[in-house]
């Protein structure tokens, strides 16, 4: 017989949802153990004898975890469901995997790298905003170098809607004869943060591409492919989290 665990922490194990999420799965009733409906909190259940359900489906024990990335392509959604039928980062990954989050998102034409794990705990506290994660993008703007682009976006621009953005330190890379390539450093998360910070300076934005997401590196993943993360790079990510990496029961 296994040690019993909380419910919250089987459920956020099972890739069904972070704790605090599996935490209001519970209070809402939707949670039952051995067919019976459990709200209280500091139910603890056994993985290998309890009969858990989420929604009347059976939840599978504990998980193994999984942490990869993959290098998304353009034209692609981060969602699970679309109504406009467009291809979905889910369509590119691995066959028969357990049910895997997303951390955080990618815009439809926006490429690059994204981290999945079934750890809803890890992938909550590395979007909780106390955390400012840094994500650096590549970005490809229509028009040649502006020098005003680095001073004003490393003070923070106050956007269309009068919120005003966290200081995102950027370095000219490179410029074509038309065109010119900035990278950018953010540590939050705005809707299409950085096309309506360029748009303050009227700059259309013609690509973005995200290279790193915290301590993670894209570094030459080929489009539409995922590789799993290596012991260190998880590692790193769980100290980014702020959280302590430690071996499932």
């Amino acid at each position: 017989m296994t040690d019993k665990i909380r419910l919250q922490k089987f459920l956020s194990h099972a890739g069904i949802a972070s704790r605090r999420s599996a935490e209001k799965l519970m209070a809402a009733g939707r949670v039952k153990v051995n067919g019976k409906v459990v709200t209280e909190l500091g139910t603890r259940v056994d993985p290998d004898t309890d009969n858990v359900q989420v929604d009347e489906q059976q939840v599978q024990g504990d998980l193994e975890p999984l942490y990869f990335v993959m290098n998304k392509p353009p034209k692609t959604v981060c969602t699970e469901h679309d109504p406009q039928g467009r291809k979905k980062v889910v369509d590119l990954l691995p066959p028969k995997l357990p049910r895997v989050f997303t951390v955080g998102r990618l815009d439809y034409h926006t490429e690059g790298l994204l981290v999945f794990t079934n750890d809803g705990e890890l992938a909550q506290a590395l979007m909780h905003p106390e955390n400012a994660i840094a994500r650096i993008y590549h970005v490809k703007l229509q028009g040649g170098a502006d020098p005003r682009i680095p001073e004003r976006f490393a003070k923070g621009v106050r956007l269309e809607d009068g919120t005003k953005t966290r200081p995102t330190p950027t370095e000219l890379l490179r410029t074509t004869r038309t065109n010119c390539w900035y990278e950018m450093i953010l540590t939050e998360g705005k809707n299409r943060q950085i096309h309506r910070m360029c748009e303050t300076l009227r700059r259309n934005v013609l690509k973005l591409k995200r290279v790193r997401y915290g301590p993670i590196l894209l570094g030459d993943l080929p489009v539409g492919q995922t590789r799993s993360l290596k012991a260190g790079e998880v590692n790193a990510l769980f100290r980014d989290a702020g959280l302590k990496r430690t071996k499932r029961k």
